[in-house]
């Protein structure tokens, strides 16, 4: 099932018209730090994974279904064949409503199931292991986004001309693996400085 929705999500990537879609859904659901688990269940209904179409849930819906009379009794009803058989089949009743819990984000009003998840990051850090170069691009300037925010909230940064001139100069440095070597060359040198 994974292969199937890490294709589809690189399907979408290669595809003109849905490549802005990905893009879209890296920039809001990374880093991992801005996608949490979704609480309340939204207004609108049923809620579905973007990339599976698969139905979701949120936290609050399960609590509420864990903790019904109807899901007690069908509970209740199938405790001897959980404890007594070698191979459970869970009850039609419990399949049907339970679902994966969706996950959301604060820039998108999208949301993943946790495998549609795991594979677009799969996807995501497979892109920048290969230096794709527009998955690249999109990374550099969503740190540079992270830095900027960060130094104006330490007061680092107090004009928008020094906002504007850190966001460039974070978003186009590039570290290859020759400037980890640099680092680690650097760091013995310091190193043995330090010894004499």
């Amino acid at each position: 099932m994974d292969d199937l929705i890490y294709k589809k999500i690189e399907q979408k990537y290669n595809s003109e018209k849905s490549q802005g879609f990905i893009i879209h859904l890296l920039r809001s659901f990374f880093p991992i730090y801005k996608s949490q688990y979704l609480w309340d269940t939204p207004e609108f209904g049923e809620i579905k994974c973007c990339i599976t179409g698969e139905k979701l849930s949120s936290k609050q819906e399960l609590m509420e279904l864990m903790m019904s009379d109807e899901m007690k009794n069908v509970f209740i009803d199938n405790l001897k064949n959980l404890v007594f058989v070698d191979k459970y089949e869970y009850p039609k009743e419990l399949k049907d409503k339970f679902h994966s819990l969706a996950i959301t984000c604060g820039g998108s009003d999208k949301y993943l199931s946790p495998s549609a998840f795991q594979q677009l990051l799969n996807f995501y850090q497979t892109c920048l292991l290969v230096g794709d170069k527009k998955i690249m691009w999109v990374s550099n300037n969503e740190r540079a986004k992270e830095y900027v925010k960060d130094a104006k909230n330490n007061k680092i940064i107090q004009t928008k001309k020094e906002e504007n001139v850190v966001h460039k100069v974070v978003e186009h440095t590039k570290m290859t693996f020759g400037d980890l070597q640099v680092l680690k060359d650097l760091k013995k040198r310091m190193e043995e400085e330090e010894r004499e």
